[in-house]
């Protein structure tokens, strides 16, 4: 009986280990991360939110989904924007921007994941 239950612990704590790997291996920090977004007008107008996602490792992700959430002065989500990079290279970064429609925004929140790095790393602002 014992021997069972030093295996089953022995196999648990490892069960463990592996999660710890995995989760610090797809940590956003050290893979895809939106390092700036922002409100901007264009020349004609149109408010947008812009940015820029950094990959931080050595391979490409491909593909790239940047998902923004626009909220009014409540903290309402009244606009949700999803933008689409084919490829993002090992070190580059990429500049995403879309258009404001939603009347009253004037807080955000920016994530950014891949198939590859499926924990989002969110990045807010106003």
């Amino acid at each position: 009986m014992k021997i069972t239950r030093v295996t089953v612990l022995g196999g648990v704590a490892l069960a463990l280990l592996a999660l710890y790997f995995v989760l610090v291996a797809t940590d956003p920090e050290k893979n895809l991360v939106v390092v700036e977004a922002g409100f901007e007008t264009t020349a004609g107008g149109q408010r947008t939110i812009t940015g820029k996602v950094e990959n931080r490792t050595g391979r490409a992700y491909s593909p790239v989904v940047v998902q923004i959430e626009l909220m009014n002065v409540d903290g309402l989500v009244v606009q949700t924007t999803l933008v689409n990079s084919i490829t993002v290279g090992a070190g580059a970064s990429w500049a995403f921007g879309a258009p404001v429609e939603a009347v009253g925004a004037d807080r955000f929140r920016v994530s950014v994941s891949s198939p590859e790095n499926t924990r989002p790393a969110w990045l807010g602002g106003s």
